[in-house]
């Protein structure tokens, strides 16, 4: 990893050099350390646009769901703790983003935003027949404490599982969830609660006309699941076909090792990559070991004239 690093810094080093004095030169930048070192600078403008996207979006599906403040910015206050706690370990363990923990933020908004999203919702259920703000956080809080804390072990523990992979940015990332999903955890069962217990009782769920109202998208959710109710049959026939399709496409997964492939056709890190493959000895190394099984097997003429050929 520190090799990686240096490589990395003097990649760009070089890149900034060759930027400033080759004017209107048409420059090809390549090998494994230039490739570090343009994907770290690729992968920092993807990781604060898609976490940027992902937070704007949940907030938008907050406000659709809760339709009050308090419904949006404690679940999200909970994913940005979660978030921001997981990161900034990262950044005090000296643990590098790689392509594979660019989607960690994206995850802990995805994951941690649900136990928020249950405690709002069960207490403004239950604070619409109180003014006992207190009451109604206590009681939100012994129906789901344990619901809570069991999904978000199983959760933890599902990520753990990634530690069973060979791969030890897949490890880092099944930690790094694990960690963030446990933080959301501690900050849905002492802040949401606290939080809800100081402020007043919303006044929408004190009006009695609020029963039978709902939110949007729980109404949506009940039509869908009477829908499903009601044609059962064709919706098991429907659930059955669509698993065998995925399974189908499951066996068509083609693995991919190369850091290219994670870049467009047209990025400048693929085409300088192709250029320097069609004009010269390309940019990636392939290293062949002969072993003669014997002492001084390498100096037998006529095994070196064929490892000459197959060289050739």
């Amino acid at each position: 990893a520190k090799l990686a690093t240096t490589e990395s810094k003097a990649a760009g080093q070089v890149a900034e050099a060759v930027d400033a004095h080759c004017g209107e030169l048409t420059v090809h930048k390549a090998g494994r350390p230039m490739v570090s070192y343009l994907s770290s600078k690729q992968i920092g403008k993807d990781t604060g646009m898609l976490t940027s996207a992902a937070l704007l979006l949940m907030l938008a599906l907050l406000g659709v769901m809760f339709a009050n403040i308090r419904g949006v910015l404690l679940p999200i206050g909970v994913v940005i703790a979660a978030t921001l706690w997981t990161m900034g370990g990262m950044g005090w363990l000296g643990i590098a983003m790689t392509h594979s923990l660019e989607a960690l933020p994206i995850m802990l908004i995805a994951i941690g935003v649900a136990d928020g999203v249950h405690l709002v919702q069960a207490y403004m259920a239950r604070a619409r027949g109180t003014s006992d703000r207190k009451l109604a956080a206590q009681q939100t809080m012994d129906d789901l404490r344990r619901p809570v804390i069991m999904t978000s072990i199983t959760t933890a523990m599902g990520f753990l599982a990634l530690n069973t992979s060979g791969v030890r940015s897949i490890m880092t990332l099944g930690l790094l969830v694990a960690f963030g999903v446990f933080v959301a955890m501690l900050f849905s069962l002492t802040f949401v609660p606290a939080v809800l217990a100081l402020l007043p009782v919303p006044r929408r769920s004190q009006r009695e006309d609020v029963r039978n109202r709902g939110y949007r998208l729980q109404r949506l959710m009940v039509w869908w699941g009477n829908l499903l109710f009601d044609h059962k049959r064709a919706a098991t026939l429907a659930i059955l076909v669509f698993v065998a399709l995925c399974a189908l496409g499951a066996t068509r997964v083609q693995s991919e090792t190369s850091i290219l492939e994670n870049f467009p056709s047209d990025d400048p890190i693929r085409t300088s990559a192709e250029f320097f493959n069609d004009h010269f000895g390309g940019v990636t190394n392939l290293q062949v070991v002969f072993e003669g099984g014997e002492a001084d097997a390498l100096k037998d003429p006529d095994l070196l004239a064929r490892i000459e050929a197959f060289e050739d």
